[in-house]
């Protein structure tokens, strides 16, 4: 189990609303948290594991969507395995998806 990051405010200590973005940023950038793994780049043979969130993976990509939460589910209680794709190039795609703003809003409260 992660134990929590101690700089971090207790529940009951609220955060300021302005910082929302830079604690998913935060989040999605670290293994806190995480629910899911992929072991990518069997094929290439080297495996490197990527702990990840469902929740941005689903919200970013349609097809993993599908994978976490459509009508059968998949289980993640094993990494998944993504054999066919170069971890280097995984990797470029989390640091792309981790920009989650860009010229867009992205929160509008």
């Amino acid at each position: 189990m992660v134990s929590p990051n101690p700089s971090s405010p207790g529940p009951d200590q609220p955060r300021p609303v302005s910082g929302i973005v830079s604690c998913i940023k935060k989040t999605f950038a670290s293994a806190d948290m995480s629910d899911v793994e992929f072991a990518v780049g069997r094929q290439f043979g080297s495996v490197k594991i990527f702990p990840a969130h469902r929740y941005i993976f689903s919200v970013r990509s349609t097809v993993f969507y599908t994978m976490f939460y459509g009508s059968l589910p998949e289980k993640c209680d094993e990494p998944i395995d993504i054999p066919d794709f170069i971890p280097a190039a995984f990797g470029n795609m989390l640091r792309n998806w981790r920009k989650l703003s860009g010229t867009r809003r992205i929160w509008n409260p």
